[in-house]
């Protein structure tokens, strides 16, 4: 909608999950974000909440571990995992990979648990995203986070 009521209020015009899951992500150490693939991107309803969630919260996102997982049946999976981590970077986030892509396959209810592979790889990416958290928190305490820069624009129109 682009109303602009996030820059003078706290969160979204809408008041729905967006708003509460950013303060528990506030709160948090890190954020997995895990979304099916339809037409070969993650579902719409994931993308209008990460944006609204990410666009409306004003905290500083540095250093809160991010990971993404996208099921598919077939294909798409790694251009939502593409789509999912640029809000991580966006927002200085580290991203807590697996040995692969995170994906995995499944068309019906539960099917993924069929999908030895993506199940092994969710397995690598929480672990990894544990030790990624611990590591920071550990790393915070004994030297702090790094300076923050002011933020600079380019725009391209002369």
């Amino acid at each position: 909608m682009a109303c602009g009521y996030c820059y003078t209020h706290d969160g979204c015009v809408f008041k729905d999950d967006a708003n509460e899951l950013a303060e528990k992500l506030e709160k948090s150490d890190g954020l997995l974000i895990a979304a099916p693939v339809y037409y070969g991107s993650a579902n719409g309803s994931v993308i209008s909440l990460l944006d609204r969630m990410f666009y409306s919260s004003h905290f500083d996102k540095r250093f809160k571990v991010g990971a993404a997982f996208a099921v598919a049946r077939r294909a798409g999976t790694t251009a939502t995992f593409d789509e999912l981590n640029k809000y991580f970077t966006i927002n200085q986030m580290p991203i807590a990979s697996g040995r692969y892509w995170n994906n995995g396959f499944g068309r019906e209810k539960e099917q993924i648990s069929e999908d030895e592979e993506g199940l092994q790889n969710a397995r690598i990416v929480a672990r990894n995203m544990v030790f990624l958290m611990r590591s920071i928190a550990l790393g915070k305490e004994k030297y702090g986070l790094p300076e923050k820069e002011e933020i600079k624009f380019t725009h391209f129109i002369k």
